[in-house]
């Protein structure tokens, strides 16, 4: 945030952290030396070298001014100011080699609560694994506070020193009398740095620098609450307070008895030191403390193998006897074995019969089911013809109905008939004996007997 605010100044300009004098830098510190490679070595070597040179380490300082005064001309080039503010954090460890190499440059110390920097390291990096995460912070911890009051001291008059707590507070008066320190007039565009927020930057602060235009004081006191979220953090709390020690926290500006008044309770420097610890060596406490939990499980379990192997060795007298019984009862078991085999040779060979029986009880399935479809067809037939003769019976019936009825016709007009004709009979007896009364009266001869001689009239 500061950051921002100073780069919003229009003779300052500002990169997210470059990082790049702490390498070189760290060269000429005395201590601390852990790489790949054997630092101890590449330090004597590189003091060896300088020793040689006419101006000795000065020589390397003033490469160092030169090489990074390049760099930093080369950021300013094309922002138009002429001031370049070089803002990472892990300079603390290079103060003196910084004031040192660049004895001319203004160097800003900000200062913050450390419960509020040790809640945001926990909030922000330890959320998967907080024992582990929070070694690698160890330097920024319990470095960084006693580093910083050192680099103040030692600059003396010139240390510009501001406070988080101001900046947020009253951040117009904390930014002026900064800007006095550094010598260049206020702007209040300063205050209001996310008014044109431009890209961001890779390191510092991703979340309220960004959502915010200017600085708010809601984050001040939010480490209360961050360190009571559970209670291991609490804890880590009052140890890490107690481990800096009121001379180091009252030296930053920060009330001791207030801020153990927040953790009153527990707190063991010893603890929060042993999570303090390189990341491998708290790696390796917790290997041996599993180890050693696992050793305890280990011995448990020795114990339990030892009475199992005695309550083992009491049944292998019952196992040996058993053993026996189960020699005799595998003696049994190959006489049935064999007795089974013949009945399984036996059984093989009715196996072969039914298979063969069940080859010709299928072939004559399929015989069987061709004569079904067979008689199925001339069944199919014979429900058509039987139909059929169903429908000429019931015709030759009304045939035989009708022909009855025209024969009753027939009897009664036969009977009509015979006996009209026994009438007729009479009738021509009758007639027959009238013509020969007739003839035998009169002795007439009609004209038709003239027109036919000889043919008497009977006959006519």
């Amino acid at each position: 945030m500061l950051q921002k605010m100073l780069g919003a100044h229009p003779d300052i300009h500002t990169l997210s952290e470059p990082w790049i004098a702490l390498h070189p830098l760290f060269a000429l510190r005395r201590e601390d030396f852990a790489a790949s490679f054997d630092l101890l070595v590449g330090k004597t070597a590189v003091v060896e070298f300088l020793r040689q040179l006419p101006e000795k380490d000065e020589a390397y300082c003033e490469g160092l001014r030169r090489m990074l005064g390049h760099l930093y001309d080369q950021a300013l080039v094309g922002s138009g100011k002429p001031i370049f503010l070089d803002k990472t954090p892990r300079y603390y460890f290079i103060i003196p080699e910084l004031r040192r190499v660049f004895p001319r440059a203004r160097i800003v110390f900000l200062l913050r609560n450390p419960l509020a920097v040790l809640a945001s390291i926990l909030k922000t990096w330890c959320q998967s694994d907080p024992t582990i995460e929070l070694s690698y912070s160890r330097y920024d911890l319990m470095d960084a506070p006693r580093m910083i009051l050192d680099g103040i001291r030692q600059a003396g008059p010139e240390a510009i020193v501001t406070r988080y707590d101001d900046l947020v507070t009253n951040p117009e008066h904390a930014i002026r009398r900064l800007c006095d320190c550094l010598e260049i007039a206020f702007h209040p565009g300063m205050i209001e740095y996310g008014a044109e927020q431009n890209a961001r930057w890779r390191y510092g602060d991703q979340g309220t620098v960004y959502a915010e235009r200017r600085p708010v004081t809601g984050p001040l006191d939010q480490w209360r609450d961050t360190l009571r979220e559970q209670p291991v953090w609490a804890n880590w709390a009052r140890g890490y307070l107690a481990a800096l020690g009121p001379e180091v926290v009252n030296g930053l500006g920060y009330d001791y008895g207030q801020l153990h008044a927040a953790f009153p309770a527990g707190g063991d420097p010893g603890e929060w030191l042993s999570v303090m610890q390189p990341p491998e060596e708290v790696l390796l406490d917790r290997a041996r403390q599993d180890l050693l939990a696992r050793t305890t499980e280990l011995e448990k379990t020795a114990g339990l193998l030892a009475a199992r192997t005695a309550e083992m060795e009491l049944n292998a007298g019952r196992l040996q006897s058993r053993t026996a019984d189960l020699v005799d009862t595998r003696t049994l078991l190959i006489e049935r074995t064999a007795a089974l085999d013949r009945n399984a040779r036996e059984l093989q060979s009715r196996t072969t019969e039914l298979v063969e029986t069940r080859a010709l009880l299928i072939e004559r399935t399929a015989a069987l089911d061709r004569n079904a479809r067979e008689l199925q067809s001339r069944t199919t037939e014979l429900v058509e013809t039987r139909a059929l003769l169903i429908e000429r019976t019931a015709e030759l019936e009304r045939i035989a109905l009708e022909l009855r009825s025209r024969t009753a016709e027939l009897v009664e007009a036969r009977a009509l008939l015979i006996e009209r004709t026994a009438e007729l009979e009479r009738t021509a007896l009758e007639l027959k004996s009238r013509t020969a009364d007739l003839v035998d009266t009169s002795g007439l001869t009609f004209g038709a007997a003239d027109r036919n001689p000889g043919k008497p009239y009977g006959a006519e």
